[in-house]
């Protein structure tokens, strides 16, 4: 070891044979060390001081500071007797009692471990294992792997010599319930703590990789993941190698329900408790403690080979974004019974994708999708494909007809179309989407005898797709109005109908906005379609050549109060039934008012407080 011009301070590893060689021009000024080899500081002229921290003198070499008459030993206060006693009495000019810093024992607080320890790590054999002890130690090997005594380690944050925990370390461990990590430590090997009883467990920055089955089969409930972890896989995988198994980290910890990572990490992040990639493209795992549904986050594109495996949760949802779906994704998820996904058209998928659960669960698929999945590979051999209903819309969901979706400028037949939440039944024959003109273009009449015909149908019903042309959506119980940019030309008539309630109709001359009032206790479907009358019919006799008779939409706006939302807030509780309370009382005013007729009888009174909270009881 050369050093020019340097002062080394405690020095708490074993320094070797010819630690400082003869070459070196160094002044040590304090060295705290627990043993040292033959001619350490041979050839070190200028050292004159060396201070020791240890209460007991350390096994040395008799050659270790050979030719050292002139230095001076400073050791620990009540110590010095030992120190005179010791094989290097004759090699210091003095000795000095100091105040100097003690070799400190760890206090543990499990004996089985401490006995271990010693067994191992007890440099100068006093029966004790010291901070300068632990710090040395820079491998555990499997001193403790499958020992199912012990109980508690927290004082392996000491050993900060560790830069990283041996494969299969504290395997087996089945007693272990709690145990601290070192800073500095960079790799947790494979199965380290696979079928530990540990519950939690702070992972140190330093930390950058992690292997495979690290903690397999533990009780962890939670975890995070820190910023420096760019690792989640074998150390076998060479850099920039595509790294895999990322669930088997934590394949059957039935206890864990979250995986967080920290915010400054650039490789990984996570969603609800869900593990991904930074990009939030790729899920990577989704804790096996997880119970009920998963519903997995819209921009996901791709689900990694076994992600969700050993899983206890009951339904999953897909997003619409989703792209792939890897090998084994839910192997020996025994409690999976229901797919929903969100995907109009399935999403490419491996061989053994839905191994183990597809003869078990049923597949729920969009409107209008069913035949698509039927006949797509390995989604056809689910238990069975259930065509879902459409959801309400809210008043984000309104739609311009001149700046629409490109999936439906696309469709040139509309016949059980869904986009948006808006069922579209539009034949060829009966119009379709116009997009010079920005509007949907309605040619064919739907009759009274035909809306008798679908009351009470919902959109999945064969008798409303082959009895109704227009347009259908839902809208959230309450009050509200439904406001349609349109024009009609001919002898068609712009219909509106809302849930059971009556039919309103109305000509349009030209482009106008008309509004049409609803007020409904449940769910609601809203139809709007073309329909005649004879006053169009006698003008269309008139018509100019070419012209047809049509209904032109160009735009749909909903307003809606959800019933008893009377603050405002989208919500309905126990804040409601105060607002409306102090409102009847004279007290104050209501933020939603329309909102607040919870029982339909056109009056707001004490009857609406209690229909107020008989609909919170139902949540």
């Amino acid at each position: 070891m050369k050093t020019t011009g340097r002062t080394i301070r405690n020095i708490v590893i074993s320094l070797m044979m010819v630690g400082f060689a003869p070459s070196a021009s160094l002044t040590l000024t304090t060295v705290s060390a627990a043993t040292h080899g033959m001619w350490t500081f041979h050839g070190c002229p200028s050292l004159t001081s060396v201070t020791v921290g240890m209460k007991t003198p350390a096994a040395i070499d008799w050659r270790t500071f050979e030719n050292y008459e002139d230095a001076t030993l400073y050791v620990p206060a009540g110590c010095n007797a030992a120190y005179e006693a010791a094989d290097i009495r004759n090699d210091f000019k003095e000795f000095v009692e100091t105040d100097a810093p003690i070799e400190t024992n760890i206090d543990f607080a499990d004996a089985n471990v401490k006995a271990i320890c010693i067994a191992n790590w007890d440099i100068n054999k006093n029966g004790e294992l010291s901070y300068y002890e632990a710090a040395a130690v820079t491998d555990l090997g499997e001193v403790f792997s499958e020992n199912e005594e012990i109980m508690s380690f927290n004082e392996l944050q000491y050993f900060t010599g560790l830069k990283s925990i041996a494969r299969e370390a504290f395997f087996g461990c089945t007693s272990l319930e709690e145990i601290m990590l070192p800073e500095g430590l960079t790799m947790i090997g494979e199965e380290s703590f696979s079928y530990c009883h540990i519950s939690s467990l702070l992972l140190p920055e330093s930390l950058i990789r992690i292997c495979e089955q690290a903690f397999e089969g533990s009780y962890l409930t939670t975890i995070t993941i820190p910023k420096n972890v760019a690792h989640l896989g074998s150390p076998e995988e060479e850099p920039g190698e595509e790294e895999k198994l990322y669930a088997s980290i934590f394949s059957g910890c039935h206890f864990l329900t979250t995986v967080n990572v920290d915010e400054e990490n650039m490789v990984y992040a996570s969603i609800n408790g869900l593990l991904l990639t930074k990009d939030l493209k790729t899920l990577l795992y989704c804790p096996n403690g997880i119970t009920g549904s998963v519903v997995v986050p819209e921009g996901t594109e791709y689900l990694r080979s076994i992600s969700f495996s050993e899983g206890l949760l009951t339904s999953v949802t897909f997003p619409e974004s989703l792209k792939y779906i890897d090998n084994y994704v839910f192997e020996e998820c025994e409690q999976l019974t229901s797919v929903t996904t969100k995907m109009k058209k399935p999403c490419e998928v491996s061989k053994n994708a839905f191994y183990g659960i597809k003869t078990n669960a049923s597949l729920y698929v969009p409107f209008g999708s069913k035949k698509a999945y039927e006949t797509a590979f390995y989604w056809k051999d689910f238990k069975e494909i259930v065509e879902m209903d459409i959801e309400p819309l809210n008043e984000n969901d309104n739609v311009d007809f001149g700046n629409v979706d490109s999936e439906l400028a696309e469709e040139t037949d509309l016949t059980g179309t869904v986009v948006n939440n808006m069922y579209y039944n539009i034949g060829t024959d009966a119009g379709g989407y116009n997009a010079e003109d920005g509007c949907i273009v309605i040619t064919k009449e739907t009759s009274d005898e035909q809306m008798e015909a679908i009351e009470g149908l919902g959109i999945t019903d064969e008798e409303l797709k082959q009895n109704f042309t227009g347009i259908i959506f839902k809208v959230p119980a309450g009050n509200g109005k439904v406001t349609v940019t349109a024009e009609t030309t001919g002898n068609m008539t712009l219909k509106v109908k809302v849930g059971n309630g009556e039919t309103m109709e109305m000509e349009l001359s030209g482009k106008l906005k008309r509004e049409f009032p609803f007020n409904v206790s449940e769910e609601s479907l809203v139809y709007i379609f073309a329909g005649t009358t004879d006053e169009g019919a006698a003008r269309n006799q008139h018509r100019s050549p070419g012209e047809e008779s049509s209904l032109r939409i160009y735009g749909i706006e909903l307003e809606v109060a959800t019933r008893g939302d009377v603050n405002g807030d989208t919500k309905v509780d126990v804040a409601d039934v105060m607002a409306l309370v102090n409102y009847i009382l004279g007290r104050g005013t209501l933020a939603n008012e329309a909102a607040a007729y919870v029982n339909d009888d056109d009056k707001i009174d004490i009857a609406d407080v209690t229909a107020l909270i008989g609909i919170i009881q139902k949540q």
